[in-house]
């Protein structure tokens, strides 16, 4: 069972954490909204790993950006309104479904095979460590599908817990609610989830 991470214990070995990440370690990790499981979003062996520990299949994860740079360089940002939308509510505890422009900026199993991906920026430390790897991470909530999502470390089933290389718990940086999914593929804004 790997063990329990404070933020000062991470950033006491944040190179090494930092390499791990690029190497698809799995994580338990805080965002500004609720903590999530997590992986290097680019490689496939991970992915499938997260998709088999949930007991989930056929749904896309969204995925944490590494920047708005990353978001922009990578997926169709339809109009200046949404460019000014993103560049406003990013970092923060919002999700924005784009259509990909680069199909190998992530893994196709990680987005279920689909032309549009859901990207993230959450506005917390532990989004600067993955900022600073460069890669796009998996953001998927810890539970089994279909079940709650766990809002506190004891609520995690211990089987995926053991399952994970790294356990970072930081319960003050996290809100507790869903981050708001916006679809914005068709330049409009559609609120998916308040």
């Amino acid at each position: 069972m790997p063990e329990t991470l404070t933020q000062k214990d991470l950033l006491a070995r944040k190179a090494q954490v930092i390499k791990d990440i690029k190497e698809g370690k799995l994580f338990i990790y805080p965002t500004d909204t609720l903590h999530g499981l997590g992986t290097n979003a680019q490689n496939a062996k991970s992915v499938e790993k997260i998709i088999d520990l949930k007991r989930r299949s056929g749904k896309a994860f969204l995925i944490i950006a590494p920047s708005l740079r990353w978001i922009f360089d990578n997926c169709v940002v339809a109009n200046k309104e949404i460019e000014k939308l993103l560049t406003e509510k990013l970092p923060g505890p919002y999700s924005f479904i784009l259509k990909l422009k680069n199909v190998k900026a992530v893994s196709p199993i990680a987005i279920n095979f689909s032309e549009t991906v859901g990207v993230r920026l959450p506005n917390n430390w532990f989004s600067q460590i993955i900022a600073e790897s460069g890669v796009p991470f998996i953001s998927t909530s810890i539970n089994y599908a279909g079940e709650p999502s766990a809002k506190r470390l004891f609520d995690i089933a211990q089987e995926l817990q053991n399952s994970m290389d790294y356990v970072v718990w930081d319960e003050a940086s996290s809100t507790g609610m869903a981050s708001t999914i916006i679809d914005v593929t068709s330049g409009i804004p559609k609120i998916l989830r308040p």
